[in-house]
């Protein structure tokens, strides 16, 4: 019995076929990843929950002469549930006002860590609540004299905190 191979042949309209075919692909492929690019951020939240601030550790170093040479009281707010964020203020001197109201209203959607610091000395690092890398947010609030340095902090993007404190206002850096 004789053998018969079977051999592709390449025409050119099976050519022109399979282009449009690879062609209708790539545009089916490109139309996904903008889809999903924009559906991106509700398709995460959905699988993996909010984004989590990325905190996990904080030192401070007060200058001499920080805060008008006064001692200074910082509070840091870890914000567990979104629905809390709406009730904290935006200015220290209202946190500081609110904060005992607010700790018992807002319960463990938050937990406060509060630190005292006279100017010259260095923190160290900071021991945060336990489920500090559950935090959804952390703001930063300092009993500050200036007004400068008054105004409250999103700290959630930092990772390895430093907070300075000096004369007239607070800088922030990732260490």
């Amino acid at each position: 019995m004789p053998m018969i191979a079977l051999v592709s042949t390449s025409r050119p309209e099976n050519a022109n076929l399979r282009w449009r075919r690879r062609c209708f692909h790539r545009a089916v492929i490109a139309g996904a990843c903008v889809a999903s690019a924009t559906a991106c951020s509700s398709v995460t939240t959905a699988l993996f929950g909010p984004p989590r601030a990325r905190v996990r550790s904080i030192s401070i170093q007060a200058d001499n002469g920080a805060n008008l040479n006064t001692a200074c009281a910082i509070d840091f707010v870890f914000v567990y549930d979104a629905s809390a964020q709406p009730a904290l203020p935006a200015t220290a001197p209202e946190w500081f006002i609110k904060r005992d109201l607010l700790r018992v209203a807002l319960g463990r959607q938050i937990d406060v860590l509060s630190v005292s610091i006279a100017p010259g000395m260095t923190s160290g690092l900071l021991d945060l609540p336990s489920r500090h890398s559950d935090a959804l947010r952390v703001l930063g609030f300092a009993n500050y004299l200036a007004a400068s340095g008054q105004q409250g902090a999103n700290l959630s993007a930092y990772q390895h905190l430093k907070v300075r404190l000096m004369s007239t206002a607070i800088t922030f850096s990732d260490e």
